[in-house]
């Protein structure tokens, strides 16, 4: 019974750190987003 408890717990743990992953990941793909934006707009003024 131990032992199921122990890989419960563990498969909880493992779901918890995947959701922060994902989480951290949409963060960064929404900076990133919002940085080619504001590149993309800086470059605009270079166009003849």
């Amino acid at each position: 019974m131990d032992d199921i408890n122990q890989n419960v717990t563990q498969a909880a743990q493992l779901s918890q750190s995947t959701a922060l992953a994902a989480e951290q990941s949409t963060a960064a793909s929404l900076h990133l987003k919002g940085l080619s934006e504001e590149l993309t707009t800086l470059l605009k003024q270079f166009r003849v």
